[in-house]
């Protein structure tokens, strides 16, 4: 694979389109790629992230206190987790178009009239597409990426720092 050089272009950016100002204002960041020669392969928006500290959480639930607890959630039981790192943010429209537009993938559900609001969450897409979304940040960051389990978000919702949105919505992590 050829190499690539990737820059961030977040303060030259007034393509408003391409990256919205509102996720400029939350601390996305704006990168350009290019390839071993300089020429411009594709663009991409990287989420603000929040660092979730190292430590023990309980997990499942206990029916003395959850009497609408499921059989799957029991028993309840310390996890241990070393920190990590998770998107402050749920994947956008916004992140998810320079995905599809550098990947040739096949767009969402209704993705003309998503494309309106592209700072709003992505709709429509599958784990198989999140985690192909979460494969590319890693191709473009050279870092590890990933689509959270539960056992990431337990904790992460529970920090004080807590994220901006609900936890379902978020598509990925860095570890």
């Amino acid at each position: 694979m050829a190499e690539q050089q990737v820059v961030d272009i977040t303060d030259l950016a007034v393509l408003g389109e391409q990256f919205p100002v509102r996720l400029m204002q939350l601390g996305f960041r704006f990168i350009q790629v290019m390839d071993e020669v300089g020429w411009d392969q594709y663009r991409s928006i990287l989420p603000p992230m929040c660092t979730v500290p190292a430590g023990p959480f309980l997990m499942g639930s206990d029916p003395q206190r959850d009497p609408d607890a499921e059989k799957y959630e029991m028993p309840q039981h310390r996890v241990t987790l070393e920190a990590y790192s998770m998107s402050t943010y749920p994947l956008t429209i916004a992140e998810y178009a320079c995905f599809v537009q550098a990947t040739q993938r096949v767009e969402p559900e209704d993705w003309s009239s998503q494309q309106l609001r592209p700072d709003h969450p992505v709709l429509s897409v599958s784990l198989v597409d999140t985690m192909a979304y979460a494969d590319f940040l890693a191709q473009v960051t050279g870092e590890p990426w990933r689509v959270p389990t539960e056992v990431f978000m337990s904790p992460a919702t529970a920090h004080p720092m807590k994220m901006a949105s609900p936890p379902s919505a978020h598509c990925h992590s860095r570890c």
